[in-house]
């Protein structure tokens, strides 16, 4: 798999949203990296960062919205990511609607 440099920058772009006012340009970014030719070269973890900033800032409604839409953002759950999301649910006492929405994600990945 050949990284090119806009993913390797994209990628240190995710890790370094620390703050509420870059959550607009990094889901635009991400849209836009789904709809371009490189993403296919798209690195796993950058799946990884996106759902682990968008915890960190406690922003779920955001984080729905990309999980939901797999097709125009293609950020995917795996086991690492819905165990993390799962357990930051149940810590917190989001029992009902999150956990089961995060379960039902996860299995439709899954199955494909």
């Amino acid at each position: 798999m050949c990284v090119t440099l806009i993913q390797l920058i994209f990628f240190k772009f995710v890790n370094k949203v620390t703050e509420e006012e870059n959550l607009e340009e990094l889901e635009e970014l991400i849209y836009r990296l789904r709809k371009s030719p490189s993403a296919a070269d798209t690195l796993p973890s950058t799946g990884h960062a996106v759902i682990r900033t968008l915890c960190q800032l406690d922003k779920t409604d955001m984080l729905f919205r990309i999980l939901n839409d797999r097709m125009n953002y293609g950020i995917f759950l795996d086991f690492y990511t819905a165990n993390l999301l799962m357990d930051k649910f149940l810590v917190n006492g989001y029992y009902r609607g999150n956990v089961f929405s995060i379960n039902f994600s996860f299995n439709m990945c899954i199955q494909f």
